[in-house]
């Protein structure tokens, strides 16, 4: 067995009663952590950590690795770690991420672990995201942060990108307040861009929620037209969450679904689609938003202003609804919900 750095080992000499206490009081409350992977990890994860903190701020050594090592037993008692883990995302934050941010992780330990990990924790843990897109522009923008609150503004904006709409309006104004290069790299886009062409793209991802960051980049004039730009929704039986082909509407600019037995709020955009569980579906509704330059025919033929597009697949459409710059549609045989944009499509 190779030897333990001197920094991490110097550490776990000096605390072993109070870190085994710790360990102890975790199995005693219920915990279920296995021994071998827990030492597996301090030796693979945290260790490597502990001594590139000591070769920068050697002060904060001991304090960094008791932060790390509480972490780490949440962590496994969660089952979030180990050979049990639900996601391994958060192992690879441990070895992927952490090293990148060594300077921050020796200040907030707790705090920088912490957050990561149960940032990829909910990535990881919900429908349609892209983990590996999360994790690739945290690793791109994490090591030129210069303060937790900024390695905190950057994960709303990669979290945002890898399809968890419901930040869209927080990454849009992180992104904002964040350096140009520091914001480009979260947003997929080269480090090159300037603070003023980060303003415009943003104006624009601010304008059209079906957008990609690239395509916002390009400053080219789109002409208009309907797009069909994703599809959300699944059966219940295939992993989706919908008992019986869903319905829409809107209010107040915002789209529900139910499929008869439940309600959601539906949020989406060029990064990706999110139901928001509202409760059981209300027997009595509130009068839905209507749009009279906007309709679709038996043929399934969308009228939306001096638009239209031809989609046979939505003849006789059993609803639809609006809420600015998309338009939702059903259909009776389907478990899904077509979304189009009168704005182009997406890049």
């Amino acid at each position: 067995m190779n030897q333990l750095p001197a920094a991490f080992a110097a550490v776990l000499e000096a605390e072993r009663d109070a870190l085994n206490a710790r360990y102890a009081l975790r199995q005693r409350g219920g915990s279920r952590i296995d021994g071998v992977a827990f030492l597996a990890h301090l030796r693979q994860a945290v260790a490597p950590l502990a001594e590139q903190i000591h070769a920068i701020l050697p002060e904060r050594t001991r304090t960094a690795v008791l932060a790390l090592y509480d972490v780490s037993l949440d962590l496994f008692a969660a089952s979030l770690l180990g050979a049990e883990a639900k996601t391994p995302l958060i192992g690879r934050v441990w070895t992927e991420l952490l090293p990148l941010v060594v300077k921050l992780l020796a200040r907030e330990p707790q705090q920088v672990a912490g957050c990561l990990c149960n940032a990829a924790f909910r990535i990881a843990g919900q429908l349609g995201t892209k983990p590996n897109t999360w994790l690739a522009r945290m690793q791109a923008a994490a090591p030129h942060c210069e303060s937790v609150a900024q390695l905190l503004e950057i994960g709303k904006v990669a979290a945002w990108q890898a399809g968890m709409v419901q930040y869209r309006a927080a990454a849009l104004a992180a992104a904002g307040k964040l350096p140009a290069a520091l914001a480009a790299a979260a947003l997929g886009l080269p480090p090159s861009v300037t603070a003023e062409k980060m303003k415009a793209i943003l104006d624009r991802l601010n304008e059209n929620p079906w957008h990609s960051a690239a395509a916002a980049l390009n400053s080219k004039q789109e002409h208009p037209q309907i797009a069909c730009v994703a599809t959300a929704g699944a059966f219940v039986g295939f992993g989706g969450l919908f008992f019986r082909p869903p319905v829409v509407e809107s209010h107040d600019g915002r789209l529900f679904v139910s499929d008869g037995r439940s309600q959601w709020e539906l949020l989406a955009d060029a990064c990706g689609a999110w139901f928001r569980r509202l409760g059981d579906a209300p027997a009595k509704r509130a009068p839905a938003d209507t749009r009279g330059d906007l309709s679709i025919d038996r043929h399934g033929k969308i009228r939306w202003g001096k638009l239209s597009l031809e989609v046979p697949h939505l003849a006789h459409a059993s609803s639809f609804a609006h809420s600015g710059a998309t338009l939702a549609v059903t259909i009776p045989t389907s478990h899904h919900v077509f979304l189009f944009s009168s704005r182009g499509a997406p890049a």
